[in-house]
């Protein structure tokens, strides 16, 4: 379970920073970009969460907090990338080729 925490950490990084760059977001969209990536999930999620012994019947419903508390870690990941900026490699070749 440890694994799983330390795991997101990369897991979002990798998977949210290049969508950011594929779209060309940058400043303060990143922000609601994140928000919006979140958003859906989280809402989902709060009727997982609600039902969580009938969806998943394998699972004692003893670890719905540590499902919660991940799931928690992985959408403030993903928000908290909405707060970088652009890469320096991207800044610095653009002001170079001016």
């Amino acid at each position: 379970m440890i694994g799983a925490y330390i795991l997101v950490i990369p897991l979002i990084w990798i998977s949210t920073i290049p969508i950011y760059s594929m779209k060309k977001i940058q400043g303060t969209e990143r922000l609601l970009a994140s928000i919006c990536i979140v958003l859906p999930g989280m809402l989902i999620d709060a009727v997982v969460l609600f039902y969580f012994d009938n969806i998943f019947p394998n699972l004692s419903a003893d670890v719905d907090r540590y499902f919660a508390s991940w799931l928690l870690l992985a959408y403030s990941l993903i928000l908290l990338t909405g707060f970088t900026k652009a890469s320096f490699v991207r800044k610095n070749t653009i002001n170079s080729s001016n």
